[in-house]
């Protein structure tokens, strides 16, 4: 029941956002139902978010069901380089697959969460801040916080030039120098599986541009 719930309600979510995009009269009505939505998948984030136990899970053999045309090129990463290789389709690894925790991290409560999160931002936010990146004001430049005002180990413990740099961050939202205590929010970023830092002032302004 919870399942096709979610799903009624991003269907009829994306269903405003489509005719929302492009057309800068629907912002408030796309704000609107962006708050409706925020509201009604409030704890949902946290949903399947324990990954399950897959070790009793038999392997998948039917490899002429999994099979596709062309040519198999496999992309990793390796000594911080990416790498490229072609794989023989009678490869044996490809003969059956073998499933892991790390192949359900896309389908987790928090996953769908914040795509929806995203499709919301782009759908509210100014067409002419789109996609735009803030200019990063030096963290050399900085003495305080640009939330609090505070110092920026207020927080913690250790006073060393080092622990000082490591405490002072980057908002991806303004691009503003803040403390660790003022910048704890994620915020999704256009074009990117990834959340990135964003301070308090930011998280609190609900028209922030997305980058």
């Amino acid at each position: 029941n919870t399942s096709r719930a979610w799903s009624e309600t991003v269907s009829s979510f994306f269903s405003g956002v489509t005719a929302a995009v492009g057309r800068p009269w629907r912002w408030a009505a796309a704000r609107a139902e962006a708050q409706v939505l925020d509201d009604a998948v409030e704890g949902l984030s946290s949903i399947h978010d324990v990954p399950p136990d897959v070790s009793q899970v038999e392997p998948y053999h039917h490899a002429s069901e999994l099979r596709v045309p062309g040519k198999v090129i496999h992309i990793y990463r390796r000594d911080g380089c990416n790498h490229c290789s072609y794989v023989p389709r009678d490869w044996s690894g490809l003969q059956e697959v073998q499933l892991q925790p790390g192949m359900l991290h896309d389908h987790f409560g928090r996953s769908y969460y914040m795509a929806v999160k995203q499709v919301a931002a782009l759908a509210t936010t100014d067409p002419k801040h789109r996609g735009r990146t803030p200019s990063w004001k030096p963290q050399s430049a900085s003495a305080s916080c640009s939330c609090c005002g505070s110092d920026f180990l207020w927080n913690s413990v250790l006073k060393s030039e080092a622990h000082r740099l490591l405490s002072r961050h980057n908002c991806y939202s303004c691009g503003n120098a803040v403390c660790d205590g003022c910048s704890k929010n994620r915020v999704s970023m256009l074009m990117s599986p990834e959340t990135a830092r964003c301070c308090d002032r930011c998280w609190l302004r609900p028209s922030h541009p997305i980058t």
